[in-house]
C-alpha cells in the first residue's frame, strides 16, 4: 500500500474524524495512514478533523425533507427508490430547482407543525433526501468505494438514495450492535427488509470485535472482517508501565468516559470503593476523568468516599494518566437493556489501557464481547458478578498482589503489540478497501 496510485478513493457517509466519540476515535485511527486527498466524507456533523480529509460536506435541512404525517416505510422506500434512480438523469439545474422547491416546502410543514405543536425541538417527521447538491458534490468527487457505519433509520434512507444513485462497491462497519436500540427497524419489516439488502450485497461488512463478527454471520449469513480502535505502538510503548508497584502510600484506580444515567456500573464501583475505605484503613482512591466533570452525576459521585472527579484529558496526555495510576477501569452496564445493545461492543479504550501496562479491572456482564476477550486472553482482572463484595475482592486482590498486577500488565502490552497496532491494522484495513482495484 506505499504506492498511492494503490489506493481506492474513499467517500465516507455518516461518521466523521473527531476525537470526542469513540467512532469518530475509530475513524480517525483506522484512516491514519491513507492519503487524505483519497478521503471525502459527507456528514452531518460540524466538528470534522480536517487534518484527516479537507473535503467534506455537511448536510443539513436541505437533505431533509419534513411532513405532517409519519412516511409509512412502504410508500417511503418507494419514493426514495424513485428518487434515486432518477438523478442520473436530471439536469442539473432541474435537479437544483427542485431542491429549492422542496426545501421551501419542507420549511412551511416545519413551521406550521410547530405552530400547530405537531414537531418539537426534539423529533420531527420526515425523512433523509439525497439533494442535488450532495449528489453533484459526490459525483464530482466520484469515489470508488463507499464506507459506512449506518447507525439508525436515517442513515439508512440516506445510505440507501446514494447506494442507488451511484451504484460503487461499499463497505459497512458495525461500531456496536445498534441494531437492538433502533425500535423502528426491529418492529417493521419493511425497514428491516431495506437495512437487510443493504447487508446483503455489500462487498464488504466489518464488525468492532471477533464476538460480533461470529454472531453477525450466524445473524446475516455473510462474513464479516473486524476492526477495533488501533493504537499507536511506536508513540504509546515507551511510555508503557515497566514496574508494577503501587504508585503512592494509597492505591489509584483512574477511569475515562462519559458519565449519565447509563454508567450504573461506575456507580456500583464507587459503592464498593467507598465501603472499602470506610471498613479499613486503605486510602483507595478512584480518579475519574470526563468531560461531564460539572454534570450533576459527576456532583453525586463525589459523595462516595475517595472518589475525586476531574475534567476532560487529551488524547496526548491520557498515556501519562494511565500510567500514574495503580489499576484502570473498564465498566460496562448489568442492565438487561443495556447488556442487549452493548453485549458485542468494545470499548474504544480498551486497546489504550492494555498498551499502558497498567492492570485492568473488568467490570462486565458474562455475556459481553469485553468479558470474554478479557478472560480468554487473560489481560484483565475480571469480575462478572453483579455484587459489591466481587468488586471489592477484585479491587483488594489487584491492591495486595504485585504479580497478578505485573501478569497482567506484560500480557495486555503484548496483546497490544500483537493485536492492536496501528500500523498493523490500519495497513490491513485499508487493503480490505481496495475494491476497485
Amino acid at each position: 500500500m506505499e504506492n498511492r496510485k494503490q489506493f481506492a478513493k474513499i467517500l465516507i457517509v455518516g461518521q466523521n474524524f473527531e476525537d470526542t466519540t469513540g467512532p469518530g476515535i475509530t475513524l480517525s485511527n483506522l484512516f491514519s495512514l491513507y492519503p487524505k486527498d483519497k478521503i471525502a466524507v459527507a456528514t452531518n456533523r460540524i466538528n470534522s478533523n480536517l487534518s484527516f480529509c479537507s473535503r467534506v460536506y455537511v448536510w443539513g435541512r436541505g437533505e431533509y425533507r419534513y411532513s405532517f404525517n409519519t412516511p409509512k416505510a412502504n410508500s417511503l422506500i418507494r419514493k426514495i427508490t424513485k428518487h434515486a434512480k432518477s438523478l442520473k438523469s436530471r439536469n442539473s439545474f432541474g435537479g437544483y430547482l427542485g431542491d429549492a422547491i422542496g426545501s421551501l416546502l419542507s420549511m412551511i410543514v416545519l413551521f406550521l407543525g410547530r405552530l400547530k405543536g405537531i414537531f418539537s425541538q426534539q423529533k420531527y417527521d420526515g425523512y433523509s433526501y439525497l439533494s442535488m447538491r450532495l449528489y453533484q458534490w459526490i459525483k464530482e468527487y466520484n469515489p470508488d468505494v463507499i464506507y459506512t457505519q449506518l447507525g439508525g433509520i436515517q442513515p439508512i434512507i440516506l445510505f440507501e438514495q446514494i447506494r442507488i444513485a451511484l451504484q460503487k462497491p461499499y463497505v459497512i462497519h458495525f461500531m456496536d450492535d445498534w441494531i437492538q436500540k433502533t425500535n423502528e427497524l426491529t418492529q417493521n419489516i419493511d425497514w428491516y427488509e431495506l437495512f437487510f439488502n443493504q447487508v446483503r450485497q455489500a462487498d464488504v461488512l466489518m464488525g468492532i470485535c471477533e464476538w460480533m463478527a461470529v454472531e453477525y454471520k450466524s445473524r446475516f449469513d455473510r462474513d464479516f472482517l473486524y476492526y477495533h480502535n488501533p493504537v499507536d505502538i511506536d508513540k504509546w510503548g515507551p511510555k508503557s508501565r515497566q514496574d508494577w508497584d503501587k504508585v503512592g502510600s494509597g492505591f489509584v484506580i483512574m477511569f475515562a468516559g462519559k458519565l449519565g444515567r447509563k454508567n450504573v456500573a461506575l456507580v456500583e464501583v464507587c459503592r464498593a470503593v467507598h465501603e472499602l475505605n470506610s471498613g479499613q484503613d486503605l486510602d483507595i482512591q478512584l480518579h475519574v476523568y470526563t468531560n461531564d466533570f460539572a454534570s450533576p452525576e459527576a456532583e453525586r459521585l463525589k459523595e462516595y468516599k475517595g472518589i475525586k472527579v476531574f475534567g476532560f484529558v487529551s488524547n496526548e496526555k491520557i498515556i501519562d494518566v494511565m500510567v500514574a495510576a495503580d489499576t484502570l477501569l473498564l465498566p460496562l452496564s448489568f442492565e438487561d437493556n443495556y447488556v442487549r445493545v452493548t453485549r458485542l461492543s468494545m470499548p474504544t479504550k480498551t486497546s489504550e489501557y492494555m498498551i499502558s501496562g497498567t492492570p485492568i479491572l473488568v467490570y462486565a456482564h458474562p455475556d459481553t464481547a469485553l468479558n470474554k476477550y478479557a478472560s480468554e486472553y487473560e489481560w484483565g482482572n475480571v469480575v462478572s458478578e453483579r455484587t459489591c463484595d466481587a468488586i471489592k475482592n477484585a479491587i483488594m486482590d489487584l491492591y495486595s498482589d504485585k504479580d497478578l498486577r505485573k501478569r497482567l500488565g506484560e500480557r495486555a502490552i503484548a496483546l497490544a503489540q500483537k493485536r492492536h497496532s496501528l500500523h498493523e491494522v490500519s495497513r490491513d484495513f485499508a487493503s480490505k478497501l481496495q475494491l476497485s482495484k
